[in-house]
């Protein structure tokens, strides 16, 4: 009995991971959205106006009865009826929507929720706050309505992993988490993001340099130029009399400045530039000869996306160099990972491409098309849950 308990246990779990790594991709065919799964079939039959990705187990989309907005859920049930003339995907538990011109925030019931007047309101983001601009400045509200960062700085950025740059209204930046802690002092001429437990910034003085949660100021002697982290344990191009070498997070120099052109590594690896474009690991060691126009950043799935002239046309090959597709290919900057924390568009095994002959499909790893189908335009995957 034990056995068998165990054994159904793990069925359990397996069946439970299976439900939770569910994804959907909004597609349009012909004139109407619905959702396929990633063996291409519908989960959610096309009958929507328009239709955004899921967000928290609910998908915003447009109904084509009363041209009015409103959520479903991973059945294609109405969840929120349509009632809105716009919105924003469920973030921390709430919605932001619009009618006419009214900005408001609902709960999952789609209940209107009582939160502070501003002069311009902001969605949630994952981290459980928002930004919202009034008369003073921009501050931060919680779940709760509760500033927990008083609208007092002049801008401050989109969230990102819990961490948000600020600006005074004379021109000092610094860094504040979700909670209003400042964690980079608001006096220096530029901050980049919060990343890697540092931030890259700029002194008043001109001066380059990384600055951690103590607040501890690293110099980097002769620097001229730097770049964001991009994932943890890795690394972020600067520049020294011209030429693109890499730090890590304690400022130390990891391959030295040699290269014309460089990006922060992602996955492990990072694109450098000599006579062409090619792929180094974080040790510095050369993964692709350096013959490409221009790469993107390497996926979790190890596939380098790379062009070979300046029409935005994109191919994949992988760590071996090997071609995986021709670069024929339209792919979004988001997909390409040139967006900080963008995952480069490959989920389950599969990213988002467009023809300029045959609309939006989804690419495999191995450079064939999903079912060899096309659609008028198509959303990334996206987990439902």
């Amino acid at each position: 009995m034990k056995i068998k308990t165990i054994l159904l246990s793990i069925i359990l779990i397996g069946v439970n991971t299976l439900i939770q790594a569910q994804e959907l991709a909004a597609v349009k065919e012909k004139k109407l959205f619905g959702y396929i799964n990633t063996q291409g079939t519908y989960e959610i039959e096309p009958q929507f106006k328009d239709a955004k990705s899921f967000s928290e187990g609910l998908a915003l989309v447009l109904s084509k009865e009363n041209k009015k907005w409103g959520y479903i859920d991973k059945s294609g049930k109405w969840i929120i009826k349509p009632q809105f003339d716009g919105g924003k995907a469920f973030k921390s538990g709430i919605g932001f929507v619009h009618i006419k011109k009214d900005w408001f925030y609902i709960n999952i019931k789609g209940e209107k929720l009582t939160m502070p007047e501003g002069v311009k309101r902001y969605p949630f983001s994952k981290d459980g706050v928002a930004l919202m601009r009034t008369e003073k400045g921009v501050g931060v509200i919680d779940k709760n309505g509760k500033f927990v960062v008083e609208p007092k700085y002049g801008i401050i950025r989109s969230f990102k992993n819990g961490y948000a740059r600020v600006k005074t209204f004379d021109d000092k930046w610094g860094v504040i988490d979700n909670k209003g802690t400042i964690i980079v002092e608001v006096k220096y001429k530029e901050v980049g993001n919060f990343y890697n437990g540092v931030a890259r910034v700029i002194t008043q003085d001109g001066d380059f340099g990384l600055v951690n949660a103590k607040n501890e100021f690293m110099y980097l002697k002769d620097v001229s130029k730097l770049w964001d982290f991009r994932e943890i344990n890795g690394i972020a191009p600067a520049v020294v009399k011209g030429k693109v070498g890499f730090i890590n997070n304690k400022g130390e120099w990891v391959i030295t400045p040699q290269y014309k052109k460089g990006r922060a590594s992602l996955n492990g690896y990072a694109g450098v530039y000599k006579r062409g474009w090619g792929l180094i690991d974080v040790k510095g060691n050369l993964i692709i000869d350096h013959k490409y126009f221009d790469i993107a950043y390497v996926s979790n799935e190890g596939l380098l996306p790379y062009r070979n002239s300046n029409n935005e046309l994109w191919g994949f090959v992988n760590l071996e160099g090997k071609e995986i597709t021709k670069a024929i290919y339209v792919v979004s900057r988001a997909d390409l990972g040139f967006h900080v924390n963008a995952n480069n568009g490959f989920s389950s095994k599969l990213t988002r491409i467009n023809s300029p002959y045959k609309d939006w499909g989804f690419l495999k790893t191995d450079g064939s098309i999903l079912n060899d189908k096309w659609y008028k335009y198509a959303h990334k995957f996206v987990n439902v849950e």
